[in-house]
């Protein structure tokens, strides 16, 4: 898994101490250690990184808001489109089992987190 370190000292967002963002960061870690070249990596690679940017905007409203909401069941429907193609890539032999089970592992605490956050 490919981790960014050059903004380690530079302190926290808000955001980046949400448990939900902190599994979205690991989801997308396995997503970047997928080879496999297809249209399902490539949606993907964008509803990955559409979980985080939600999380990140949503978090910058304000506590309650419907504006919170709508950006926590945006990320929501993005993870949930994650676990879809991880599925398809597995059906079509194009990524290892193991890795998709730990991904979708941690897919369903998300979609769990995410699930909560947005009600």
């Amino acid at each position: 898994m490919k981790t960014c370190m050059a903004f380690q000292d530079d302190g926290f967002f808000d955001f980046e101490r949400l448990d939900a963002y902190r599994l979205a960061r690991l989801h997308l870690g396995h997503v970047l250690d997928l080879t496999a070249a297809s249209s399902a990596k490539d949606h993907l690679d964008r509803a990955a990184e559409s979980v985080l940017l939600n999380i990140a905007e949503g978090s910058g409203k304000p506590k309650g808001s419907a504006d919170r909401r709508k950006f926590y069941c945006i990320a929501l429907g993005s993870a949930k489109e994650c676990a879809c193609a991880w599925t398809l890539l597995c059906m079509r032999g194009r990524v290892d089992e193991q890795l998709a089970r730990r991904a979708r592992a941690v897919l369903l605490r998300i979609v769990a987190m995410l699930s909560r956050m947005s009600a």
